[in-house]
């Protein structure tokens, strides 16, 4: 991920064997700063303000300065609970799903946990999309889940072919792929408006502009744009 200190635009990356997190100089490539090893991760980290956090298999949610890399906490979960997809981080709230099926919502300044939901039934390896409202996940049960962002309550759950990719909330809808189709789904019930197959594999869906942009493993890309998804 990309932030912008001190005049300066910096990338952060992660060694996935080691969970050890990486600050680069983006314009000249050179090696800031390494942090604290924690365990194998294999999910991407998200940057707000000051810090930096991502999940890993040690069954925690580390919080790392964006200055200098230091450990700021941690918050653990259960042993079961190993995150090994990306975490949301806006403001102060972390959010994230975890093998267990346990999704999890914390504090990055306090470690402390706000909700865990336990209503998903399979591992969750997802980057979840997060408005104002609502937190939406995909788990490997074959269902994307919407929970009550201020109470973590399950709004909705609905069933799809196969495991999820990483939704993404656009106004009053969301988008998520599985089993090679895109879905646009209304996001207060979860009800699907519009369907696409692509391709056997392809990616999380991207938003850019007007156009909704999916990858396949062929190497191509698919836009979509207006209301007829053409």
């Amino acid at each position: 991920d990309r932030y912008v200190a001190q005049k300066r635009e910096l990338l952060f990356v992660i060694d996935e064997s080691e969970g050890t997190l990486q600050c680069i100089d983006f314009d000249s490539g050179e090696p800031l700063w390494s942090g604290k090893a924690v365990s194998r991760c294999d999910g991407s980290p998200a940057v707000n303000g000051s810090v930096v956090v991502y999940g890993s298999c040690a069954a925690a949610l580390h919080v790392f300065s964006a200055l200098d890399g230091a450990l700021f906490r941690e918050t653990p979960l259960d042993d079961d609970s190993q995150v090994a997809g990306g975490v949301v981080l806006l403001g102060d709230a972390i959010y994230s799903g975890s093998r267990s099926g346990l999704f999890i919502h914390a504090n990055a300044q306090t470690g402390a946990t706000v909700w865990i939901n336990i209503d998903c039934e399979g591992e969750s390896y997802s980057t979840p999309a997060v408005n104002a409202d609502v937190v939406v996940f995909g788990a490997d049960d074959s269902a994307l889940y919407a929970l009550d962002r201020k109470t973590g309550a399950l709004k909705w759950k609905q069933e799809l072919e196969d495991t999820p990719s990483s939704p993404v909330i656009a106004r009053d809808k969301v988008l998520v792929t599985a089993a090679g189709v895109l879905h646009l789904m209304r996001l207060s019930d979860g009800a699907t408006l519009w369907s696409f197959s692509v391709s056997d594999v392809i990616t999380s869906p991207s938003i850019a502009g007007p156009l909704v942009l999916v990858g396949s493993d062929d190497g191509s890309l698919t836009a979509f744009s207006g209301k007829e998804g053409a």
